[in-house]
């Protein structure tokens, strides 16, 4: 679970520092590493899946088909720091990374039909 996470959390530190989509473009993403430097940051991650779909109604004795939507989402987040151990003469950097602090998963889910998901 905490390989996963940290890889995960690895991707979304990318897609952040790669900016929007015009942005990234312009130059290729670089990160400049100090020895002995300590980096804290604090990853959030919502994660939201939808269903739209139809559902048959009968009326008496005809059949119609009701449009419908449900929603549920997770919101995880996580205390990440990276010490910069040392540089090599090529500039790799031999980082290490301890992830903790997880905060209690917060999950939310609702119909089309419920008050909340108009909210949404």
């Amino acid at each position: 679970m905490r390989q996963i996470t940290r890889r995960l959390g690895l991707l979304l530190l990318l897609l952040a520092w790669s900016g929007p989509g015009a942005h990234s473009q312009e130059k290729p993403l670089e990160r400049a590493f100090a020895a002995g430097a300590t980096q804290r940051y604090r990853v959030e991650l919502l994660v939201r899946s939808e269903l739209t779909g139809e559902q048959p109604v009968r009326i008496g004795v005809k059949g119609y088909a009701e449009p419908f939507t449900r929603f549920v989402e997770a919101r995880l987040s996580w205390l990440v720091t990276e010490h910069t151990l040392s540089l090599g003469p090529d500039g790799a950097a031999e980082v290490e990374e301890t992830l903790d602090h997880f905060s209690a998963v917060e999950s939310n889910a609702a119909t089309g039909n419920d008050p909340e998901w108009k909210k949404a």
